[in-house]
C-alpha cells in the first residue's frame, strides 16, 4: 500500500493519540522527503541527520507495542547504522559513484572552471547539448564523466536484477493478459511504452514481467531521476523504466517540470536510437498530467503509446483467480455439500468464484486477488472483499492497531507492502 494512503487511514480513521499522530506525520514526510530529491545523493551529514530522525521515529512508535518487538526493531536500526558508508562528502542514494569523480578539480585547458564545475553542468544536459559544447573540452571530459556516469548507471543496473531477481517469488503470481501482447507489440515498434490504470491494477507487475521476458535482447534498468536518463546515449541498447515520476497518489507539477527537458531526449532516443522507455502511472495522475501538457506538443504521450492496464477481461479475470487458487492450494467446489469432501485446507465454492470474476473492484482486481488470497480474514469475506477492499482494509489496521501484539505488527508490514 502506498505510505501516504496508509497514513492517510492511519491519521484519519484509526483512533490515534496526538503524539502517535505526530509520529506517522513526520515518518510520511521523511519518506516523501527522500522520494523526491532533486538529486542521487545528498550531503552526509544530512543523510546521518535523517537516520537519526527516523531511527528516533520507529523507537517511539515500537514503544506502544510489547519489548520484543521494540528490541527487534532497536537491534535491526543499530545494526543498518553499523554498516560501513562511502568515503566522500555525499552519500548516494540508490547508487554509488567513485569518489574519484567527484573530487577531482584539475583546471581545464585556458578556462578558470574545474573539473568538478563541469561535470556539474554536464550533469544538467541532455545527449543533444553535449554535441554543442566546444570540442576540446569533451575530449578531455569524457573519460571522467562517461565513466563516473556509467559507474552509477552500472549500480542502478545492478539494482534492477537483484529486484527482478526479487520479484521472481512464489508469492506473486502472474497472469499474461491482453495487455502484455499489446506492450510487447508496441515496444517493439514504438520503444516508448505508457501504462496506465488504478491502483494496484498491476502496472508495475507488468513493467516486471516485461523487463524479464525483455532482458535478453535489452539491458533493464530501472531509474528514478532525470539526469540519469539523460546520461543514456543513442548506441545503448537499455529498457528503461520509470514508475511514478510525476506523483505517486497525486500529480506533482513540480515533478513533471524536472522531467520536461528530459521527456525531449527520451523522444529523439525512442526515434533514433536503440533505448526503449516503459513508463507507469496511475490514472488519476496520468489524466492531470495530460491537462497540463495540452500546451505543448511532445510525442512521446501520444495515444498509440499507451497501454490501460486496469481492463480486464472476464475471461482474464477467471484465468487470474483460477491461477491464484492453484498456486494457494484453494479448491474450488461445486455445491455447498461439497467443500467438507475437499482436502484442501481453504476452498471455494464456484459460485462465489464466479461472483468475485463479475465484481467491479475499487482497486485494481490483481492487488484485491493477493490481498485476499493472503490474508485469512480477506478469505472468510468471499465475494463482501471485493466489494469493500478499502473498508475492509480500514478495519484490519484498526483491528492490529488495537491488538498491539508483534505478530500483528509483522502481519501489517507485510500485507501493506
Amino acid at each position: 500500500m502506498d505510505i501516504t494512503l496508509l497514513s492517510c487511514f492511519l491519521i484519519n480513521i484509526v483512533k490515534l493519540n496526538v503524539s502517535d499522530r505526530k509520529l506517522v506525520e513526520e515518518l510520511r514526510d521523511k519518506r516523501n522527503g527522500l522520494s523526491h530529491v532533486n538529486s542521487t545523493t545528498i550531503p552526509t551529514e544530512e543523510f546521518e541527520k535523517t537516520f537519526q530522525d527516523i531511527t528516533h521515529i520507529i523507537n517511539e512508535v515500537a514503544k506502544g507495542f510489547d519489548t520484543e518487538l521494540f528490541e527487534t526493531l532497536r537491534s535491526q536500526m543499530i545494526k543498518l547504522e553499523s554498516l560501513p558508508q562511502p568515503v566522500s562528502s555525499t552519500t548516494e542514494l540508490g547508487v554509488t559513484c567513485s569518489e574519484d569523480a567527484q573530487t577531482n578539480t584539475e583546471p581545464i585547458s585556458d578556462t578558470k572552471a574545474t573539473s568538478l564545475q563541469v561535470q556539474d553542468y554536464l550533469r544538467h544536459l541532455s545527449w543533444e547539448d553535449l554535441q554543442d559544447l566546444p570540442e576540446q573540452i569533451l575530449k578531455q571530459l569524457t573519460e571522467q564523466v562517461v565513466g563516473s556516469s556509467q559507474s552509477c548507471f552500472q549500480s542502478a543496473k545492478e539494482m534492477t536484477r537483484l529486484a527482478l531477481d526479487q520479484h521472481v517469488s512464489p508469492e506473486n503470481v502472474f497472469h499474461p493478459t491482453q495487455q502484455l501482447k499489446d506492450s510487447f507489440h508496441i515496444l517493439y515498434t514504438k520503444h516508448v511504452l505508457l501504462l496506465y490504470g488504478i491502483a494496484g491494477s498491476g502496472k508495475t507487475t507488468l513493467a516486471y514481467e516485461i523487463m524479464l521476458h525483455m532482458r535478453h535482447d535489452l539491458t533493464p534498468v530501472i531509474l528514478s531521476n532525470p539526469d540519469q536518463v539523460k546520461s543514456i546515449r543513442p548506441n545503448d541498447e537499455v529498457l528503461v523504466f520509470l514508475d511514478d515520476i510525476i506523483g505517486r497518489s497525486a500529480y506533482s507539477q513540480d515533478n513533471a517540470l524536472k522531467w520536461y527537458p528530459v521527456f525531449h531526449h527520451m523522444y529523439i532516443l525512442s526515434r533514433q536510437g536503440s533505448p526503449r522507455f516503459i513508463m507507469a502511472f496511475r490514472e488519476n495522475v496520468y489524466e492531470d498530467f495530460r491537462n497540463d501538457i495540452d500546451a505543448f506538443d511532445n510525442m512521446l504521450f501520444c495515444q498509440e503509446h499507451l497501454v490501460n492496464v486496469t481492463r480486464m477481461t472476464l475471461v482474464e479475470k477467471e484465468e487470474l483467480l483460477g491461477k491464484y487458487c492453484s498456486e494457494k492450494g484453494v479448491a474450488i467446489y461445486y455445491g455447498k455439500g461439497c467443500a467438507a469432501a475437499t482436502d484442501s485446507p481453504k476452498s471455494l465454492d464456484k459460485n462465489t468464484f464466479n461472483q468475485i470474476c463479475n465484481t467491479e473492484t475499487l482497486t485494481g482486481f490483481p492487488q484485491s486477488c493477493f490481498l485476499f488470497f493472503f490474508n485469512d480474514v480477506f478469505f472468510q469475506m468471499g465475494q463482501d472483499f471485493f466489494k469493500h477492499p478499502d473498508q475492509s482494509l480500514i478495519a484490519k489496521v484498526d483491528r492490529l492497531r488495537k491488538s498491539k501484539t508483534s505478530d500483528s505488527v509483522c502481519s501489517t508490514q507485510s500485507w501493506h507492502t
